[in-house]
């Protein structure tokens, strides 16, 4: 899509914006190419580039309100910014560390992370004997769930079972490794959450 100034002047595609708008990548950064769509009020941007230091584009600002780095998978909504010439646009007000940034577009309607926790079934356990089922839960929309043992993520084996969408963590016949502390986290493309570690009593 297109921005105009507020006279209706055409100032360009938002991500690969012309000189006269002062964001077309010079400065030795890469213009960005990636399309981009309108969702109410907001850009979504499939695509990030900038500088291989991560900084951002000429008149962005990396102190904007609601901007912050992205990891190269992360899925962000654009935000608002002025460039050197008064134009505005939203555009990313930084990419991450390295090669380009790839980013989705978000859901409309999407519920930010809260209240998560982690229950489990029984603490009190005998190694190599019992087994564990333990629930991470959380509100919000889209959820994409993380198990984690101290700061090792925890994934399927013979050993552990996750359910289809993670939010289910089965070990069978507990070693003293499995002690803890554990703790799932929880995201979605606008936010995310971490749970309270619980710690297994594993004799």
């Amino acid at each position: 899509m297109r921005l105009r100034n507020q006279g209706g002047r055409e100032l360009g595609r938002l991500g690969n914006l012309e000189d006269r708008d002062g964001l077309d990548g010079r400065d030795g950064q890469e213009p960005d190419r990636s399309g981009t769509r309108r969702e109410g009020s907001a850009w979504a941007l499939t695509r990030l580039t900038g500088d291989r230091q991560g900084k951002g584009r000429p008149g962005q600002s990396r102190t904007e309100p609601g901007t912050r780095p992205v990891r190269s998978s992360e899925q962000v909504w654009a935000t608002k910014v002025r460039n050197r010439r008064g134009a505005r646009g939203q555009v990313p007000a930084r990419r991450p560390q390295g090669s380009h940034g790839q980013c989705g577009e978000p859901r409309t309607g999407t519920e930010p992370v809260s209240s998560v926790t982690v229950r489990a079934n029984a603490t009190e356990l005998v190694e190599f004997n019992d087994t564990v089922s333990l629930t991470c839960s959380a509100s919000g929309s889209s959820l994409f769930y993380r198990w984690y043992n101290g700061s090792s993520e925890i994934a399927a084996s013979e050993h552990v079972h996750l359910s289809d969408d993670n939010s289910n963590l089965t070990i069978f016949r507990v070693l003293r490794s499995d002690r803890g502390p554990l703790h799932c986290t929880v995201s979605n493309v606008i936010s995310n959450g971490t749970s309270q570690p619980v710690f297994l009593n594993i004799s």
